[in-house]
């Protein structure tokens, strides 16, 4: 099975995705495993069942927007059940501020945590050029 580690990835697209990492550097190890990003909007309700290892997670607008309105308790809750689920890494778009209780299980986690000032649809449309220009198995025939 074809893999990238975050670490090549961030150095490979960090200008064109214009990322930052807020923290999680201890995680950049870890490996890109599906061409195919997820937006966990019901891990953020609470449900993690359809929430994968292998994908990079993507926060929008509205995601960041939902997950702030939960109260602290519930935040702490619903990012301490997707950290248990160990994500390849999250990156936050829109040049929104990662709210803090996700920073923090992240920080605990060494789960990579991005932003990017990239309005979502663009940074998907990016990644995923990315994500299947390197994950994709090619055969050199000479």
């Amino acid at each position: 099975m074809l893999s990238i580690p975050i670490i090549k990835f961030f150095r490979d697209v960090e200008d064109e995705l214009k990322l930052t990492i807020v923290t999680g550097k201890n995680g950049l190890g870890k490996k890109i495993l599906i061409p195919v990003i997820q937006k966990p909007g019901l891990a953020l309700a609470g449900d993690t069942s359809a929430l994968y290892n292998g994908r990079i997670q993507v926060l929008g607008q509205q995601e960041i927007r939902f997950f702030n309105s939960l109260p602290q308790k519930r935040q702490k809750e619903v990012a301490e059940n997707i950290a248990k689920i160990d994500v390849t890494c999250f990156t936050i778009t829109c040049a929104n501020a990662a709210p803090e209780e996700l920073h923090k299980v992240c920080e605990k986690n060494n789960i990579p945590l991005f932003t990017t000032p990239l309005t979502t649809s663009t940074f998907i449309n990016r990644v995923t050029r990315f994500l299947e220009d390197s994950l994709m198995a090619s055969t050199t025939i000479h």
